[in-house]
């Protein structure tokens, strides 16, 4: 598997995948992964299995230390030494192959390297196990109610405060 960064030539298949993975009142548009591919570029990470894009993950830096909705939307927003990731996703063809977690890994060995204080994601109940495997910590129900779902934030320190 390689990993890379998300291009513009990338769009289709993103948003394939993301019909695939989220319902759609939680689904991202294809202006807010465009959004994305510009504007956090460093921070949007694709999968590939012989040359065809099968997982993504894009982030952004925040100065927030909880999730928002806000975070999700195609907007300035401060930036920090916070990732906040925002879609984690894997074609569900290729799900229980480990493309997710060199996926997550990847990105928090970017963010290390970056300097980064902490990551931050809000999931639903059930996904939080498998964070936790990770190294991230439940810290409760979210302010975020993206999609008009309910979440749980999880953060995972990078480096002592």
């Amino acid at each position: 598997m390689e990993i890379r960064y998300a291009t513009p030539r990338d769009l289709e298949r993103i948003m394939e995948i993301e019909a695939l993975t989220f319902p759609a009142a939680e689904a991202a548009t294809r202006e807010i992964f465009a959004y994305r591919i510009e504007h956090f570029s460093e921070w949007f990470f694709v999968a590939l299995e012989d040359s065809r894009v099968v997982g993504l993950l894009c982030a952004r830096p925040s100065a927030q230390r909880r999730m928002t909705d806000a975070l999700y939307e195609p907007a300035e927003l401060p930036a920090g030494d916070t990732l906040a990731l925002l879609s984690l996703e894997t074609d569900p063809a290729r799900q229980r192959r480990g493309v997710a977690a060199a996926l997550i890994r990847h990105a928090i060995g970017k963010a290390r390297d970056a300097g980064m204080r902490a990551l931050m994601l809000a999931c639903k109940a059930p996904l939080a196990p498998y964070y936790e495997k990770f190294g991230f910590a439940l810290l409760g129900a979210s302010a975020s109610a993206h999609g008009g779902a309910s979440w749980l934030d999880m953060a995972l320190a990078l480096r002592r405060e």
